[in-house]
């Protein structure tokens, strides 16, 4: 995958920090292929989200900027190339786990930045899956296994009951503020579990 990116962009996207790999690239296309139709109007609450983690998770010598509708830039000049993984991961499990309640590991995309063919272009390296499950380890979050392309699809009449572990288990919820940006507002709460805990 290529991207364009401005000049402003490229300064904190420099060769240097590149080679370094302190230049991480976060994509949004999975969530907008689990969205669908909706998209256009989930788009600007899951940005603000995913923003909203980036400030919280990035140090002040960090920076992030959107590239486009579906990707996002992350530098961290002062850390490691594992430790920019691990911060780009989690931001993406939880944005993915707050808007649709759970996440599979092939919906991480994260890749770290590579020089593209020309001036003024990132190109993206993902990062492969068995590492991505090494680095999810490390980062404490636990997304379900990636969708198997060989798995047969589960008839839509079929309904199986939980097992019996999640009979008995409290979930305790809480509701995220989506700020609307063309209403400059607060318009929607998005209802996530806080924690779940069962008796034993």
């Amino acid at each position: 995958m290529l991207y364009r990116a401005s000049s402003d962009l490229m300064i904190v996207a420099s060769s240097g920090f590149v080679a370094r790999g302190a230049v991480n690239i976060i994509s949004l296309e999975p969530l907008k292929e689990a969205a669908g139709e909706q998209w256009p109007r989930l788009q600007a609450g899951v940005q603000t989200r995913l923003e909203a983690l980036l400030r919280g998770m990035l140090g002040p010598a960090d920076f992030f900027a959107q590239i486009n509708d579906t990707a996002y830039l992350v530098t961290m000049p002062a850390s490691a190339p594992e430790e920019v993984n691990l911060i780009c991961l989690r931001a993406a499990y939880e944005l993915h786990t707050s808007m649709l309640g759970d996440c599979r590991l092939d919906q991480l995309a994260v890749g770290t930045a590579q020089p593209g063919s020309s001036r003024g272009e990132l190109a993206v390296l993902p990062i492969p899956l068995p590492q991505l499950s090494a680095l999810a380890a490390k980062a404490g979050i636990h997304p379900l296994p990636a969708e198997s392309t060989t798995a047969q699809p589960i008839p839509h009449h079929h309904t199986a009951a939980p097992p019996e572990y999640a009979r008995d288990l409290a979930v305790k919820h809480q509701f995220l503020p989506i700020w609307s940006v063309p209403n400059a507002a607060i318009t929607t709460y998005l209802c996530e579990p806080q924690s779940i805990t069962a008796p034993h």
